[in-house]
């Protein structure tokens, strides 16, 4: 499918359940991919233009078949669930503007053991890495201040979380079924023992 140069916008539901639809050129100039836009088909790989801000939610979900996502330069805002169930995405890299992924956006990405988090951070949704059960560590940026209920949850092989900043709020079960390390640096702020918690998993949590 070749999107025509002049589109900024592809809109809800556009391509949903297109399940044939295994190759996909975005022209440079989209600003925006919105709800269900590509859920369910059966591209493998996907290249987003730089000039794409926001991913709606549900926009990828369950598109089983994808290896491989370029995420563009520019982008701010994952939205819900936009990569639920990708259940073949195995490496994610975000870049340097993103701030917010909202909750659910790789849900059940089972086969994901690779995620970089830019510096630019804040917001971590609910269920945002849920049953991601091929993770075994995270980083988490300095600047986030909040991490969703069962963020992390049931992540069967994290075994190392490493916080980089502030203590973030951190909500009921976000590591609920994990056993794992999680450091912390004991110089920044808010690293009371009451933070220093378990989340319904089995943490032991190290300064550093």
């Amino acid at each position: 499918l070749n999107v025509p140069s002049k589109v900024t916008k592809v809109g809800p539901y556009a391509f949903k359940n297109c399940t044939k639809l295994m190759t996909l050129n975005l022209p440079d100039g989209l600003l925006t991919i919105g709800e269900s836009a590509f859920y369910g088909s059966s591209m493998q790989r996907l290249t987003l233009p730089d000039t794409v801000t926001s991913i709606g939610s549900y926009a990828f979900k369950g598109c089983s078949r994808l290896l491989e996502v370029k995420f563009p330069a520019n982008l701010i805002k994952i939205g819900d669930s936009a990569f639920y169930m990708c259940t073949a995405l195995s490496s994610i890299d975000l870049p340097d503007k993103v701030t917010t992924i909202d909750g659910y956006a790789f849900k059940k990405c089972t086969s994901l053991v690779n995620v970089n988090l830019p510096d630019s951070l804040t917001v971590i949704g609910d269920s945002a890495f849920y049953q991601c059960t091929g993770l075994d560590e995270i980083t988490i940026p300095q600047y986030v201040s909040s991490i969703g209920a069962y963020c992390f949850s049931q992540d069967s092989a994290l075994k190392d979380i490493t916080f980089t900043g502030n203590a973030p709020a951190i909500s009921n079960g976000a590591f609920n079924k994990v056993t794992a390390r999680a450091y912390y640096p004991g110089s920044k702020s808010g690293w009371t023992s009451s933070v220093r918690a378990n989340y319904g998993g089995n943490i032991t949590w190290i300064a550093r």
